[in-house]
């Protein structure tokens, strides 16, 4: 899976034993997680990985996934990790966070998030607090700046996170 999204890997079978197969590839890294069952899904289909994985591991990969979206400034695929109901103490909902995205891509460029610290993940239920340290710099008129934190010292945000049939979406 990359960005939570099935992505098809040239394998070398090494060796079958008792229909078994141990299988090779240069794409593959320690921590990648691989779904063995092509015949229900299609490369690039998004997925939701549930089984085998904790709630903790999997909003991890969910806010990679996310903070990948947001670098490539894409905006289809930053939207898919933003929950239908999301609110915010500024009266931001998913419609205004989709014009704040869109304008912030067309103003910015080459956008660079960075967690300084490990995330903190606390799950209770659907619904999940992570409370993360970040620096978001981009270039804005060909000068490099700082949207939240400076070098010293990032900004502490924290995010809550409700669990759909799709995967784990930020509701605030």
């Amino acid at each position: 899976l990359k960005n939570l999204r099935l992505e098809a890997l040239s394998v070398e079978v090494t060796e079958e034993t008792d229909g078994r197969l141990q299988l090779r590839s240069d794409d593959l890294k320690e921590g990648d997680l691989l779904a063995l069952n092509p015949l229900s899904l299609k490369a690039g289909q998004a997925v939701a990985p549930g089984t085998g994985i904790d709630d903790e591991h999997l909003i991890r990969l969910t806010l990679e996934a996310g903070i990948a979206a947001a670098t490539a400034e894409n905006l289809k695929e930053s939207l898919r990790f933003i929950s239908p109901k999301y609110s915010d103490n500024t009266g931001f909902n998913l419609t205004l966070m989709k014009d704040l995205l869109e304008r912030a891509y067309r103003e910015f460029n080459q956008p660079q998030i960075e967690l300084a610290d490990p995330l903190a993940i606390q799950v209770k239920g659907s619904k999940a607090l992570v409370q993360a340290r970040i620096r978001l710099s981009a270039n804005y008129q060909g000068r490099r700046n700082y949207l939240l934190g400076d070098r010293k010292s990032p900004n502490n945000i924290l995010l809550v996170l409700d669990k759909s049939s799709n995967g784990w979406k930020l509701l605030r």
